[in-house]
């Protein structure tokens, strides 16, 4: 599956200090008719001094991973943008497949 990753961090000293983190949007919820499936929206802004100017993650793992699922993911001067799909199970990574419902994750 396709993932993309890019970001670009200085020193945290160099930064001014952004005040309190702050959440200005979160919303989740299920979807009725995609079983296991869940999504969240979430724009926020970091606290303090932000070491990251500028971070982009497209991650389009559809499995082989716990809770995996579509993520756009977007970090500005301090602020961002989180847009996830994701399903709720755990993946075996043993067997190469979701556990089951009555299967010890252990």
């Amino acid at each position: 599956m396709l993932g993309i990753k890019f970001d670009i961090t200085v020193d945290k000293t160099i930064t001014p200090d952004m005040g309190a983190g702050k959440d200005f949007f979160y919303k989740e919820g299920s979807f009725s008719w995609w079983k296991n499936k869940h999504w969240e929206i979430q724009i926020s802004k970091f606290g303090e001094h932000v070491d990251t100017l500028f971070k982009i993650e497209i991650d389009l793992k559809l499995n082989g991973q716990d809770h995996a699922g579509p993520k756009f993911y977007l970090e500005v001067f301090g602020f961002m943008l989180d847009i996830h799909v994701y399903d709720d199970r755990h993946w075996n990574y043993d067997d190469n497949r979701w556990y089951l419902p009555d299967e010890d994750e252990g």
